[in-house]
């Protein structure tokens, strides 16, 4: 397991939960107290407006060069991305050999977060942003007992507990699950029957909502993590001519030096 890769806003391992954390996330004291050396920092920021942003900027006024900051993105049709797929991105990242370059682990955490499939059960499509839910969805959410399956990639708000693979496969990737409330858990543990897939519990790596409504979500990686390995826009560097380290195509996550086919420039960009 890799030591360069650090996550912010979540726990890569269920079996070391989070303390309480500070409200609202400080990026930038986040980054500063991180020691010296090479690294990916992995943040999970749901509900921090400017989340990405926020991080760039903090990397910048805090000159860590030696950082790559790389921020869990949303599903397609998600308007925040679960504690699920952070979760399934750390540990892919994680499993990779010491051999491979840190920089194209930012590829390849996107490549990841693209080929996961996900879903999140709930009572109510009431605070459902996207995908959009019907109006039958918000009058069914009257209806106790009543409950929907979100596919986050698909775009879809079905009613029931109904996860559909968009690619089923005879041996499903690896999968990881994660609920709120007691309610959630026996929704997550059906969620997972029918989309028959066994998953570890992450739960304990994000922090406890008070209150939450009962849910529960799964992610599932739908391709062997070989086959991401293998993609040419994953694996595919270039000794980068400002910090003179291996880097993917186009923009040093490092330093911000900026390479084309035909120029190379060395524009600074927080990463």
């Amino acid at each position: 397991m890799r030591a360069d890769v650090t996550t912010l806003g979540f726990a890569a391992d269920p079996r070391t939960p989070l303390a309480a954390p500070p409200a609202p996330v400080d990026p930038f004291e986040a980054l500063v107290s991180l020691p010296a050396g090479d690294r990916l920092v992995l943040a999970w920021l749901p509900g921090v407006a400017g989340g990405a942003r926020g991080l760039a900027t903090a990397r910048a006024l805090a000159a860590r060069r030696d950082l790559v900051v790389e921020v869990v993105g949303a599903p397609a049709h998600a308007d925040e991305a679960l504690l699920s797929a952070a979760v399934a991105v750390a540990a892919v990242l994680r499993s990779t050999d010491d051999d491979v370059p840190l920089a194209t682990l930012v590829p390849l955490a996107r490549a990841t977060a693209a080929a996961l499939e996900c879903w999140r059960v709930v009572g109510s499509v009431a605070a459902l942003g996207r995908p959009a839910p019907s109006l039958w969805h918000h009058a069914l959410s009257w209806v106790p007992g009543t409950r929907f399956t979100v596919d986050l990639a698909g775009g879809v708000v079905r009613r029931g507990v109904d996860p559909r693979r968009r690619a089923p496969a005879p041996q499903p990737g690896p999968a990881w699950a994660a609920h709120t409330g007691a309610a959630g858990r026996a929704w997550g543990e059906e969620l997972l029957e029918r989309a028959g897939v066994r998953a570890q519990d992450v739960s304990a790596c994000g922090h406890p909502v008070p209150r939450a409504r009962p849910s529960a979500e799964v992610s599932v990686l739908a391709v062997p993590l070989a086959q991401l390995l293998a993609d040419p826009a994953v694996t595919a560097t270039e000794e980068c001519r400002g910090c003179a380290r291996p880097a993917p195509a186009g923009t040093c996550p490092f330093c911000g030096h900026h390479r084309t086919a035909s120029t190379t420039t060395s524009e600074e960009h927080p990463a």
